[in-house]
């Protein structure tokens, strides 16, 4: 499978480099904004670093499209991913409104390809112990259940590109 990713950030990296491991699957090309940065880390893995991501949608030989840019644009990309024939593989959150969300699985269902979101964290190994020693009552009655997961500074929540607070960490639960 030819596999492009549009992002060329921390998540577009460790998808490329979980991709590059896979025996069955082939980086048709990475996507970033600045083009030191996305060819640097194409460079590395040793395929086309690009900053148009339709040469990646556009291009037939293309089997599927990793979303890995920031949520407020994924609808655009995993819409036309779709429309174009491709399985996509959408990094969370999926979206900021329902509406969206609406209009990605109407597109998913159209186009009779895979749309799969990551939600990954369930897999963590740290996660799943947790989860499993509240189920099983190891821990006796539990009331509540905290979690801090370190990482990144939050961007500016300004900016109508991100949802609010609540929106982009709740897919940690489930």
């Amino acid at each position: 499978m030819r596999i492009g990713i549009l992002g060329a950030g921390w998540t577009g990296s460790v998808h490329a480099g979980a991709y590059s491991r896979m025996t069955d699957v082939e980086i048709a090309g990475i996507v970033g904004r600045r083009e030191p940065k996305v060819k640097e880390l194409a460079n590395s893995f040793g395929v086309p670093g690009l900053t148009d991501p339709w040469k990646l949608l556009d291009d037939d030989t293309v089997d599927a499209i990793d979303v890995c840019y920031p949520t407020h644009i994924h609808h655009d990309y995993v819409v036309a991913a779709l429309q174009r024939g491709k399985h996509v593989f959408c990094e969370t959150p999926i979206a900021l409104g329902l509406q969206e969300v609406d209009a990605m699985i109407a597109a998913a269902r159209s186009s009779e390809k895979v749309a799969l979101v990551a939600l990954v964290m369930r897999f963590v190994d740290a996660y799943v112990y947790v989860h499993d020693a509240v189920e099983s009552g190891e821990l006796g009655r539990t009331l509540v259940v905290y979690a801090y997961r370190a990482g990144p500074r939050w961007p500016d929540r300004s900016s109508a590109d991100y949802g609010e607070l609540i929106i982009e960490p709740m897919i940690l639960s489930g």
